[in-house]
């Protein structure tokens, strides 16, 4: 099994918006647990919107789980294969 993760600490007042369409009537999601899973009535994207001023994007092919706890914000995967064939990417944009 392969797992990936990256992790980071927002402020205490920041918001997260983005990841998606879905039918939970979430808008901000600071301390929520999202599985980014395509599903008949789900769209995910794996791209998050801060009011702190920066977009992430989780660019890879899995099932990801976002998090927001007192850790910190993380995204994250599983593989449960015996080789990875194929990469994902990380993009931060911070605005100066």
């Amino acid at each position: 099994m392969y797992h990936a993760e990256q992790q980071w600490h927002l402020s205490s007042d920041s918001g997260i918006y983005g990841l998606g369409q879905h039918q939970d009537g979430v808008m901000n999601f600071r301390n929520e647990e999202v599985t980014l899973v395509q599903t008949n009535t789900v769209a995910v994207n794996p791209f998050l919107v801060s009011t702190d001023g920066f977009g992430l994007l989780w660019d890879n092919p899995s099932k990801t789980v976002f998090c927001d706890s007192d850790e910190g914000a993380s995204f994250g995967l599983k593989l449960l294969i015996t080789s990875i064939t194929t990469s994902f990417s990380v993009m931060i944009s911070m605005r100066s």
